[in-house]
């Protein structure tokens, strides 16, 4: 259980305050965009081809 402070507001509602006030730029947005694009290509390239195939049908049985 999190300790309610003199605000009557807990840690993990503070956090979550703090959080949303934080504010990051579109540039900064894209770069995360960017690496994780880039990380998720990086994966598919290391599948050998059955996996990707069983990924591929997956895909395909989960978009239908």
């Amino acid at each position: 259980m999190e300790r309610e402070s003199k605000f009557n507001c807990s840690n993990r509602e503070r956090r979550a305050l703090l959080l949303s006030r934080v504010k990051i730029s579109d540039f900064e947005v894209y770069k995360i965009l960017l690496a994780t694009i880039n990380q998720i290509q990086n994966k598919l390239k290391e599948l050998s081809g059955s996996e990707f195939q069983k990924l591929a049908d997956t895909y395909l049985q989960k978009k239908s």
